[in-house]
């Protein structure tokens, strides 16, 4: 729920440009497309160029570092920015994403045929595009997403911020019966921009969006607006969990008492109901009032001295055994949240760290 910067992540980024498909040899994306396209040439299907032209356009601009606008690093923001413009105007800008490269342009319906049907083969365009692209090694191979994955820092689904997503280590066996030990990873992997309507973006760095399957489930093919990644600073919080004033200022615990419920704040409220009807983020957190109810509690019993003192003595209590914590890290004991911008290491942590700072505890 929290936006990452783009300028941050350019080394992993380049990285995972640089090295994701160097495993592959005989069905490497560019080998595949270009099979792809033979198979095509020859069939007797009225406008097939613009097919041959569309899978061109990714070999000119895939994995190629000297390309600023190569497709694993594209930034969707900038094709999504294009693709609104189009809407709107029904026509191209030069200098929009997709005005630049127009042969990446088929509507859907043209997306979903079959320019082979005389070989018998069903599958739609766009899926021949996204197995051409080996999205499925990306997805599930112990050297595809899952090894750039702990280089984000982020723990916690980036839609709910409320269920875990990890990488774990499996012990297996080889098919020759030696052990082995591999990367699993414990999410799923959501495109801003749907691969039915981009397939060229299926791989790209910046498109995949590591989540929880039921934020994935439920975001199926539907519009999200929230992309992970931004370029404005400002836009890094875009949400704001908050109680009803009543509650926080009652004295009486007891009236506290079914008015815990937790609400979703955002400046934008086309982007707050977005995410409200995709991921039914207020419904969900619903569930987690007794994280309220303990910092209300909190409120309480805690005065800004007492706070001190705690993080005093957890000072002096670290520092016997030659360790030193800082304030974050002694808050992070006392409530159990991450601050600012790590609150992707843990579930739950922008919600507490919202409600922490409107109860002036943090």
């Amino acid at each position: 729920m929290r936006r990452l910067l783009y300028s941050d992540y350019e080394t992993i980024a380049k990285k995972y440009r640089d090295n994701i498909f160097k495993n592959l040899t005989k069905t490497h994306p560019l080998k595949n497309l270009d099979d792809l396209k033979k198979r095509i040439s020859p069939t007797p299907h009225n406008g097939y160029q613009k097919y041959i032209d569309y899978i061109d356009e990714i070999i000119k601009n895939f994995e190629d570092e000297k390309n600023p606008e190569d497709l694993l690093l594209v930034k969707p923001s900038e094709v999504k920015k294009s693709w609104d413009n189009y809407k709107k105007s029904k026509s191209f800008c030069e200098n929009d994403f997709l005005g630049k490269h127009k042969a990446l342009f088929l509507t859907q319906k043209e997306l979903e045929e079959a320019p082979w049907d005389d070989q018998n083969d069903k599958t739609q365009f766009n899926d021949a595009i996204v197995d051409a692209l080996r999205y499925d090694y990306v997805r599930d191979s112990p050297y595809g997403f899952v090894s750039y994955f702990n280089d984000l820092n982020i723990n916690a689904c980036v839609y709910c911020n409320a269920s875990y997503i990890v990488n774990t280590n499996i012990r297996g066996k080889t098919p020759g019966g030696k052990n082995r030990l591999e990367i699993m990873g414990r999410y799923e992997l959501d495109h801003y921009l749907p691969k039915s309507q981009f397939p060229f973006l299926c791989v790209s760095f910046y498109n995949l969006q590591p989540s929880c399957p039921f934020c994935n489930r439920w975001k199926s093919i539907q519009d999200s607006d929230f992309n992970l990644y931004t370029d404005v600073k400002n836009d890094l919080d875009p949400f704001e969990f908050e109680l009803n004033q009543n509650v926080i200022t009652s004295l009486a615990i007891d009236k506290r008492e079914n008015v815990r419920n937790i609400l979703l704040n955002c400046k934008d409220q086309n982007l707050k109901t977005n995410h409200n009807d995709v991921f039914h983020i207020e419904d969900l957190y619903k569930s987690f009032d007794d994280e309220a109810e303990e910092l209300l509690w909190l409120k309480d019993a805690q005065t800004h001295g007492y706070q001190q003192n705690i993080i005093a003595v957890f000072g002096k209590l670290f520092s016997k055994v030659g360790m030193s914590l800082s304030t974050d890290q002694i808050v992070r004991l006392l409530y159990r949240f991450y601050a600012n911008g790590d609150i992707h290491k843990r579930p739950l942590s922008k919600m507490r760290l919202d409600l922490a700072k409107k109860l002036k505890l943090y």
